[in-house]
């Protein structure tokens, strides 16, 4: 379970960035409660939301890949996906919250492609038929 520590910890750093990130923009524009009319603010609450929304589940999916005996390197190769897109996309919503843009983008594909690997892979472990 050594990578999906790993991969926890640094989603974990992560999810301490976005935090702070929010509540400097909560202080910058004075806004207590939602996001205002700020559009940099809802970048951040957004940032921070979906990372939230996604973590939970990939790291439970990659953590039972590992347990389940995948392949390391796709073990691997989950993770550092998984945590590069998620920084990718972090940094393009709380920098370019009102454009579309190819970090955002970008991490928006690798947390699917992430997603989609690991259910596949823990059905066909808990299936047997790999």
């Amino acid at each position: 379970m050594t990578i999906t520590f790993i991969t926890a910890g640094f989603i974990g750093l992560l999810l301490c960035f976005t935090a702070i990130q929010t509540g400097r923009m909560r202080g910058k524009t004075k806004t207590l409660l939602g996001e205002g009319d700020d559009i940099m603010m809802l970048g951040a609450i957004r940032a921070h939301a979906n990372l939230t929304e996604f973590a939970p589940i990939v790291l439970i999916l990659i953590g039972a890949s590992e347990y389940m005996g995948a392949n390391k390197d796709l073990v691997m190769g989950m993770g550092v996906i998984f945590v590069a897109a998620r920084v990718s996309h972090a940094f393009g919503l709380i920098k370019y919250p009102d454009v579309a843009n190819k970090p955002r983008m970008f991490g928006a594909l690798g947390t699917m492609l992430v997603l989609l690997t690991a259910s596949i892979t823990v059905l066909v472990k808990a299936y047997g038929i790999a």
